[in-house]
């Protein structure tokens, strides 16, 4: 939370916000908040800087291994193959 806010990714209110979920109904609900909080958020880099904020949390190096394998085409061809998009007939190539 500390690098998004530096970032300016989240503001000081929801730094407090966060804060208080994390203090009332513990981490995992603070994780949904700011989930839900990035998710909505106007910022275009929002989940960049998440990726670049666990990066440095030793203890997630498996996620960000993950991520990093990942291939861009493969993570497309996922986007493609489940959102409906009423187009037949499309290759991947062609979008």
């Amino acid at each position: 939370m500390d690098f998004l806010f530096s970032k300016a990714v989240i503001s000081h209110d929801h730094m407090e916000a966060l804060q208080r979920a994390k203090d009332r109904e513990g981490e995992r609900e603070q994780c949904r908040k700011l989930l839900t909080l990035l998710h909505a958020s106007d910022h275009p880099q929002a989940f960049i800087q998440l990726y670049l904020a666990i990066k440095d949390e030793s203890h997630l190096r498996w996620l960000v291994e993950r991520i990093d394998n990942e291939s861009l085409i493969d993570l497309l061809q996922q986007l493609y193959i489940s959102k409906p998009t009423g187009c037949v007939n499309m290759s991947f190539s062609e979008i």
